[in-house]
């Protein structure tokens, strides 16, 4: 497996389920995150995407976008201190510009700071959304005529995923819900997914090594299709 995709979901059902306040629940999916990105390294995947914060979470109660921008920054910090250590390489997906100013400027010093390392490389997408991304990378490649519509296809990559990653061969969504919540909607039209009821404050290393035991008993089919970074 070169690519494994994760949306984090579950959180607030945690905290009702435990009678805990939604800031212990997203503190303890922290912990959670450590711990997952820890056993990615371990099972050597290269490129390990997650779900952190969609377009559409905007439309939630401000205090709760207050709590996860407070949390959000603190995991930037912490992240930034485990960069070399761990061999990271970091990116970012979405409309990063629409962050608070501290949270752009975090997201661009750990990009910087990591360019150069060779480890896995994880891909946060922040203010993210498919649809909205897909629609200004078409918009992007029209701007210029092409003669051939393989072109024009291959511009429009360029512009949907500059950094050339390969495709995601498994998504896993946590908490029971079993839809993309629009999620890398082009890039997984051909990855295996895996809906699990577990709560993201739960998923555990045990339970990522489940998902991909189950993973790896299937035999994949992908038709004739052309894909953004399979080589």
């Amino acid at each position: 497996m070169k690519h494994l995709a994760i949306i984090m979901d579950g959180n607030k059902r945690w905290s009702q389920r435990e009678n805990t306040s939604l800031e212990a629940a997203y503190r303890e999916g922290s912990r959670r995150l450590e711990e997952i990105v820890q056993a990615v390294q371990k099972e050597k995947i290269p490129f390990l995407t997650l779900y952190a914060f969609s377009s559409e979470n905007w439309a939630r109660p401000q205090a709760e976008i207050d709590l996860l921008m407070l949390l959000l920054e603190e995991g930037l910090m912490k992240l930034s201190e485990k960069i070399t250590i761990e061999n990271l390489k970091i990116s970012f997906l979405g409309e990063i510009e629409l962050l608070p100013k501290k949270i752009q400027k975090l997201t661009d010093d750990l990009v910087k700071a990591s360019q150069n390392q060779d480890g896995l490389h994880l891909r946060i997408a922040l203010s993210y959304g498919s649809q909205q991304t897909i629609l200004k990378a078409a918009y992007r490649a029209s701007l210029v005529k092409y003669e051939e519509e393989e072109d024009y296809y291959n511009a429009f990559i360029e512009q949907l995923n500059p950094e050339a990653i390969p495709e995601p061969d498994f998504l896993i969504r946590t908490s029971g819900e079993k839809r993309l919540s629009n999620f890398l909607l082009f890039e997984l039209a051909y990855s295996e997914l895996y809906f699990t009821e577990t709560l993201w404050p739960d998923f555990d290393s045990h339970c990522l090594a489940l998902a991909l035991a189950d993973f790896n008993k299937r035999n994949r089919r992908f038709g004739n299709v052309r894909f953004i970074g399979r080589s």
